[in-house]
């Protein structure tokens, strides 16, 4: 599994999808365009054909960066949120938080509150990429939190054991998550 960070300050919207093909190419040593790069009924992108089997990658965006994750042997999920962006209804996360992230959030000073809720969303939404289901799953039944920079976690999620971890990347959260034989 490989995890790509690209700094997007001058790289204009148009181009973005055009620098994931890059990657993608560049990774799996085959060239990846329009015709092979397709999604799955949950709008989870994939490969096909490129290198004779299904590959499993996963990217999100901010203004600022653009985060990849390309995997060989397991389904990946990745995503990103930017921290300094000025957020109304953050509150409204906490239904999709477990109660030992409920109790964990109600510690928290205001200063670290913002930070640690996007902390468990991106993981949250990481892991239902990794399934391939989005955000469709029962995301309060699943407990991320407390996790610190670079540390991953086991969790089961239907059954399934899937890894998921935190990344600080300057004034970003990145969730990053992954199951099958990825990571071993």
């Amino acid at each position: 599994m490989h995890c790509y960070f690209v700094h997007m300050r001058n790289i204009p919207i148009k181009d973005r999808h055009k620098l994931v093909l890059s990657l993608l190419s560049s990774h799996y040593k085959c060239r990846v365009d329009y015709k092979n790069f397709k999604r799955d009924s949950y709008n989870k992108p994939y490969i096909d054909s490129c290198t004779g089997k299904v590959e499993s990658f996963s990217y999100a965006h901010t203004k600022q960066y653009l985060v990849m994750l390309a995997g060989k042997d397991g389904a990946v999920g990745v995503d990103v949120e930017d921290i300094t962006k000025p957020r109304k209804g953050l509150h409204l996360l906490k239904d999709v938080f477990s109660k030992e992230e409920h109790s964990f959030i109600n510690r928290l000073d205001s200063v670290r509150f913002k930070e640690e809720i996007l902390k468990i969303w991106v993981q949250k939404e990481a892991i239902g990429k990794a399934l391939g289901v989005g955000i469709m799953y029962d995301m309060a039944s699943v407990t991320v939190s407390e996790l610190s920079h670079g540390c991953f976690k086991k969790v089961l999620v239907h059954d399934k054991a899937v890894y998921t971890g935190f990344l600080r990347l300057k004034e970003c959260c990145v969730g990053l998550a992954w199951h099958g034989n990825e990571g071993k």
